[in-house]
């Protein structure tokens, strides 16, 4: 999900600097699989204007992660699969543009101590970017959930935002990350 968090934020930077001002012509968005384009390195090469498009994706590539059981605090790892994906991605013909996207999928809790409790439960994401000639604006949610084989659940939601600005496109105007951990021990 990082990953696709920073593609928002490359497609911003993108759109910023590799387009000079001037007059643009409006006109309706077209239905597309291309509207953005990169390189064999995963790098944002070029963007279409007046584009629309929607990526529907089965799967995708987990993470994993060292975690700490909020419970116990018995060590281990955090693994988050992705089942489902979706992306909407919209670009006027200013190569102002708009993304989202939302992924499920499945979470482990694995201990390092194989006596402790692991668990399994659910994942979901949402990440938004707007960004035109000027600024970036970024934001996500996320909601992990799982069962451990204890009895316990422990449940995550982080919430967060960032802002650019053309002024200064390296360092965030406005940023937050709002985490909580809500867990039921018992």
């Amino acid at each position: 999900m990082k990953r696709l968090a920073l593609l928002g934020l490359v497609v911003g930077i993108s759109a910023v600097a590799g387009v000079a001002g001037g007059a643009h012509r409006v006109v309706a968005a077209e239905t597309h699989t291309d509207c953005i384009q990169f390189d064999s390195g995963g790098n944002v090469i070029g963007l279409t204007p007046n584009c629309s498009m929607t990526v529907v994706q089965a799967g995708g590539q987990s993470q994993s992660f060292p975690a700490a059981n909020p419970c116990t605090g018995d060590t281990g790892t955090v693994t988050l699969g992705v089942s489902h994906q979706v992306f909407h991605i919209n670009i006027n013909g200013a190569l102002d543009g708009w993304d989202t996207g939302t992924q499920t999928g499945s979470a482990t809790f694995t201990p390092d101590d194989p006596t402790a409790a692991s668990g399994s439960g659910t994942n979901t994401g949402w990440f938004g970017d707007s960004f035109n000639m000027q600024n970036l604006v970024q934001h996500f949610t996320m909601s992990v959930r799982i069962h451990l084989s204890d009895g316990t659940n422990v449940t995550v939601h982080g919430v967060g935002h960032i802002s650019f600005s053309a002024s200064n496109s390296i360092t965030p105007v406005v940023a937050f990350d709002k985490k909580s951990l809500n867990f039921t021990c018992g």
